[in-house]
């Protein structure tokens, strides 16, 4: 800890020939004595008493111009520092603060780390680690040890790589450049306790109820995985862009006439069994402006159920009109929600989709085939896994 003959933390307002001096975020009360001197602006006036912590009064009136939000510096030269009284006082002080110190040791043994509010009946020596927002007579030592030095607090601003044990929570921490961080190791209370640490169970893994929900899996599908419908299928297309020839596979939906393509997906065990949604990928044939009316169903079946059948009827359908890019090699994309599968799911069962475009529908107004590239089925999980 460093000790000076000054103090000038904050700024200080005071007017042309006034002896009232207003402080913004200093604290006057215990280190500023009558006598001592205030400068600013090349000026010196004698402090005749303290007010506070923000006001004290000046010998005489201020010579200079007014100040506001000024820097300054007291020097500490009052004629009372020189008494038996005062040098005691401050021997005593500096024994005492030397007591946080402890020849230059940086491991703390404290009441409290992180307390904003003075206790109210401190004992001499009681040290704490200040918190983050302090009020009170800590106000502008946010971070800092405070110890009560029997008559007011000393305060050392800490280092970084200080250690600090708060003998209240049985915690250990650590200063590191901007803060104080909890270093202590897991108590058994924290062992599988919310906002605690995870155990782990007689196989090393952590137990299902001490996780996060497993979340979405994304099965992606491209217009090759699709099979057109026999009846009013969707034409497979192949398109070569003009400049860097890339090859895209496509299912070409007219737009005069629905039709239709499908896909199985034989579902993963970890499958909620519960509705999907869908990011369907398209390309408008030419560059006219308009809306094309997608829409999908779906159905299940489990093929462990010997009473279930592949000719089941379709779920209720979800459709949706985007429109067109305006440009014939852009890609555009449609999304559905919520879309809930006929039959019964089960785990591993078969997932049949139909994508198709309902031309004939007067939300449908783009007069050209719309070309299905690509399907992103999202599916909630509720296993981590398929085991």
């Amino acid at each position: 800890m460093a000790f000076t003959n000054f103090y000038g933390s904050g700024t200080i307002s005071v007017s042309a020939n006034g002896t009232a001096v207003t402080g913004v975020g200093t604290l006057w009360s215990t280190p500023i004595m009558p006598g001592d001197t205030l400068e600013a602006g090349g000026r010196a006036v004698r402090i005749l008493s303290v007010t506070d912590d923000t006001h004290l009064t000046l010998a005489y009136g201020w010579p200079g111009s007014t100040l506001s939000g000024s820097a300054y510096m007291i020097v500490y030269n009052s004629p009372d520092r020189n008494s038996g009284t005062y040098v005691a006082e401050r021997t005593r002080e500096l024994i005492e603060r030397q007591r946080i110190l402890v020849g230059g040791a940086n491991f703390y043994s404290v009441k409290q780390v992180n307390l904003n509010t003075p206790p109210v009946s401190p004992v001499a020596d009681d040290l704490y680690v200040v918190g983050t927002s302090p009020t009170g007579a800590w106000t502008g030592y946010a971070g800092y040890l405070a110890v009560w030095l029997g008559s007011a607090w000393g305060f050392t601003a800490p280092e970084q790589g200080w250690f600090a044990y708060g003998k209240n929570a049985d915690f250990l921490y650590v200063r590191n450049a901007s803060a104080w961080v909890n270093w202590s190791s897991v108590t058994v209370a924290q062992v599988g306790a919310a906002n605690g640490v995870a155990s782990l169970d007689s196989g090393a893994k952590v137990p299902v109820a001490q996780m996060p929900a497993p979340g979405v899996r994304s099965l992606c599908l491209t217009a090759a995985d699709f099979t057109p419908r026999t009846t009013n299928g969707a034409a497979p297309g192949l398109v070569e862009t003009s400049s860097n020839k890339r090859m895209v596979r496509t299912l070409d939906f007219d737009a005069s006439t629905a039709e239709y393509a499908q896909v199985c997906v034989p579902m993963p065990k970890s499958w909620n069994k519960g509705s999907f949604s869908v990011r369907l990928i398209w390309q408008p044939a030419t560059g006219a402006i308009g809306n094309v009316l997608w829409a999908i169903r779906a159905a299940c079946v489990d093929y462990y159920d010997g009473t279930d059948n592949l000719d089941r009827t379709w779920g209720t359908p979800v459709s949706h009109a985007d429109p067109t890019s305006g440009v014939s090699t852009a890609t555009c994309y449609s999304v559905m929600d919520a879309i809930t599968p006929s039959g019964t799911p089960a785990e591993n069962a078969l997932l049949f989709i139909e994508v198709y475009r309902d031309a004939a529908a007067g939300a449908d107004t783009y007069a050209a085939d719309a070309k299905l590239v690509a399907l992103f089925v999202h599916v909630t999980l509720n296993a981590y896994n398929d085991a």
